[in-house]
């Protein structure tokens, strides 16, 4: 049994002993239960809206636990936020950013919103690093010399090997990019990061121009913007 296995397990079975503790000790003082379950219905009914939100969280995080979508070490990311999942609590998730903050994202966005969840599957991990080259590059060229660079950066797979695209068009650039795989998906900021310096080197060598935006700019004179029209002419004419 993994980490996150044994800590989800430990969770339902704590909160599990917690509520019959609660069963057995009101058992023992002699409480009429039918009494007592007509109090906690009123009372309910009462506070059901003010705790909607408290019980749709606790409901939320019992599903995170039973059906494990996502599980503790697990590479999350929700929004705006990305990190490693370092609890499941039965309200809140904990999420470690890569900065080494703290996130704690009520259970219910991971059940009812979208979440990518970039450990769920096995297997190799894939990454995309754009690059533009000036109009007129030898895109042959620059594809030799771009697979060659992935071959070189330490985690990035043979198998499957790494692809050339050519990937269009844009303003001052044809774009192009390398798809290369990992094995290992935490490792894929430093690998991008090698890439692009590894990039930036060889194209300097190899004489390959990354072009920067470029703007045409028309001007016309003062002149023929405010020149007055002559109606006369027109109007002899007309």
């Amino acid at each position: 049994m993994d980490a996150g296995a044994e800590e989800a397990l430990l969770t339902f079975l704590g909160y599990l002993g917690m509520r019959l503790v609660a069963v057995i000790a009101i058992a023992t003082t002699g409480l009429n239960l039918s009494s007592l379950a007509f109090v906690v219905g009123a009372l309910s009914v009462g506070l059901g809206f003010e705790l909607q939100s408290v019980v749709e969280n606790f409901t939320s995080g019992i599903l995170l636990l039973i059906e494990r979508p996502i599980k503790v070490g697990d590479w999350i990311e929700v929004g705006e936020h990305s990190g490693i999942v370092r609890r499941i609590a039965v309200r809140s998730t904990h999420v470690e950013t890569f900065d080494r903050h703290q996130i704690i994202i009520p259970n219910s966005q991971l059940i009812s919103g979208v979440v990518k969840n970039r450990s769920f599957t096995s297997g190799p991990s894939r990454i995309v690093v754009p690059v533009g080259v000036a109009y007129g590059s030898d895109l042959d060229r620059v594809g030799k010399v771009l697979l060659e660079i992935a071959h070189e950066i330490p985690g990035v797979l043979s198998f499957p090997e790494p692809v050339y695209v050519m990937d269009g068009f844009g303003d001052s650039s044809i774009n192009v990019k390398i798809l290369a795989f990992m094995g290992d998906a935490l490792e894929a900021a430093p690998v991008l990061s090698a890439c692009n310096l590894e990039i930036a080197r060889r194209f300097a060598r190899e004489g390959i121009e990354i072009p920067f935006p470029q703007r045409d700019l028309h001007l016309r004179t003062w002149l023929e913007q405010s020149a007055p029209t002559d109606y006369s002419s027109q109007i002899a004419t007309g």
